[in-house]
């Protein structure tokens, strides 16, 4: 599931010029629109005649262009540029990468400023102190426009600095909510609900005139309501069980918040007796009604996820039982096939050759017969790991510089394990740590407990790609290995990878009690 704050903030902003521009049109389309006899009076006492739609429309709509063009390029170009930007990494960062976003930055907010001042320059807002130009008042009071084309510069720094703070903290935001874990599917669906309705109060907010006496009304009522949603939401019934939701302590542990959301409404009176009244009111319907009905939409969204869980799985499941009906197309075949070239390479007295033979048939068994189930015992996955290191042995064991060392105790492994989950890393080392010239080396360890597995690889590294085929040939990659461990055992293993300038090393940490409980 995927996190649409970004969608929902363009569409937000879209909206917003949409509204912008089309209440500058619908003026122009009113019959009884007003001449701005001011403005006529005001232009010509600086020597200018004024034209409504040179000197008051098309600023007004360029103004807003302008201010969408500069959130466009913040958001699609230098924010890109800055994920670039790894701070752990920082002293192996090159120059361009560092310097592009500064000049980004520096460019979109030069912008910003030069075409701030064309517009000054034809709309002349200063004559009429800035009255409708609410945008272009932020940039500074420009008496002389075009006088100095970087009028404005410093302002125009901070309000980009601002919008591209605002940028990082929603990329901080979607990356917290989206993290692994068990609540993630809930933590955005929720946000993907929340932000649409964050983005339509803020849109009804620039609407309403602040003047008017419906824009108190509006931010004393929704506001906490708003408020009060995501707290319950996001808090309040994630951290307590849906049983104990009625009892003492957590109502008590709710009424402080239901207290001061409710305070707000008091600005819609005057007098003491009703600020009263309106205070416990606001805090009932807090309390009886919005409360249960966030209640109601929380456990939905609950029975949703669930609900889709299941249908992953089963899809997981259809995928993967797919997968293996293709993989025992002929397999009789293959085995009578192997079975032919093992008789043929003890004839020929091929000993080597025959034994490499017989440890591919006894891997391809296993990748047949256990790589189907969902977990295996420990026993047969360590015998696939020592036949596939064996069978590697013979592939590179003319080279004098190669030092292999392998510790499988299986004696302490009584557990059960994903089939197929530790030997993509013996394929890492032999595929990247093996060098036909140079000095290589590759320890691989196991270590079991009653309810824990420890298997670490390290293998050397060599910066040069040679000649060996076996460099170039793909397996099932790391990558891989880690979604099946976020899967599998979510928050009950621990995978540590380290990469020097010599050794590369894997630490996998695996917790069976589950699994052998299971």
């Amino acid at each position: 599931m995927k996190i649409r704050w970004r969608e929902h903030e363009i569409i937000f902003v879209a909206l917003w010029g949409a509204f912008g521009i089309t209440s500058l049109l619908l003026k122009v389309c009113n019959t009884d629109m007003p001449v701005y006899p001011e403005l006529h009076k005001l232009f010509m006492d600086s020597g200018r005649s004024f034209v409504f739609w040179r000197n008051e429309l098309l600023p007004k709509i360029a103004a807003i262009v302008l201010f969408l063009i500069c959130y466009v390029l913040v958001n699609l170009v230098l924010i890109p540029s800055l994920r670039k930007i790894s701070f752990p990494d920082l002293d192996k960062m090159s120059m361009p990468t560092i310097a592009k976003p500064i000049l980004l930055f520096s460019l979109i907010s030069a912008v910003l400023a030069i075409f701030t001042n064309v517009i000054s320059y034809v709309a002349l807002p200063h004559l009429s102190n800035y009255s409708g130009y609410r945008g272009l008042a932020m940039m500074g009071y420009n008496d002389h426009p075009l006088a100095d084309p970087f009028f404005g510069l410093s302002r125009a720094l901070v309000l980009i600095g601002v919008l591209t703070l605002l940028a990082i903290i929603r990329e901080v935001t979607i990356a917290f909510i989206g993290r692994p874990g068990d609540n993630r599917e809930f933590r955005v669906l929720v946000s993907n609900s929340a932000t649409p309705l964050a983005f339509l109060y803020l849109l009804t907010l620039l609407l309403i005139n602040p003047d008017s006496r419906y824009f108190t009304s509006y931010v004393a009522i929704v506001t906490p309501i708003l408020f009060f949603w995501f707290y319950l939401t996001f808090w309040f019934f994630p951290s307590v069980c849906d049983n104990s939701f009625f009892r003492r302590k957590a109502l008590m542990q709710l009424l402080p918040s239901i207290l001061v959301l409710s305070l707000p409404c008091q600005f819609l009176s005057a007098g003491a007796m009703e600020k009263a009244i309106y205070l416990l009111l606001f805090s009932m319907f807090l309390l009886l009604v919005v409360t249960p009905i966030s209640l109601l939409l929380y456990r939905q969204r609950g029975d949703k996820i669930r609900q889709l869980k299941r249908l992953e799985s089963q899809v997981a499941k259809s995928g993967a039982d797919l997968k293996f009906l293709r993989s025992q197309i002929n397999p009789h075949f293959l085995f009578n096939a192997l079975n032919t070239l093992y008789g043929t390479a003890l004839f020929e007295k091929a000993e080597n050759t025959a034994e490499g033979i017989q440890r591919l048939g006894d891997m391809m068994r296993f990748v047949l017969h256990e790589n189907n189930h969902e977990f295996t015992v420990m026993e047969k996955e360590v015998a696939y790991l020592n036949n596939y290191i064996e069978f590697q042995k013979l592939r590179i064991q003319a080279s004098p510089n190669l030092e292999i060392e392998h510790n499988l105790d299986c004696i302490q492994c009584n557990g059960i394990i994903a089939p197929m989950l530790l030997v993509p890393f013996v394929e890492n080392a032999f595929k990247h740590g093996i060098s036909l010239i140079n000095r290589s080396w590759i320890n691989i360890e196991l270590q079991c407990s009653e309810n824990e597995i420890v298997f670490e690889v390290r293998n050397s590294i060599h910066i040069e790609g040679l000649s060996d085929t076996e460099k170039y040939n793909s397996g099932i990659g790391l990558q891989n290995v880690r979604q099946r461990l976020e899967l599998i055992y979510p928050g009950s293993h621990s995978l540590i990878i380290t990469s020097g300038t010599e050794e590369f090393t894997t630490r996998l940490t695996i917790n069976l009690k589950l699994q052998n409980h299971a």
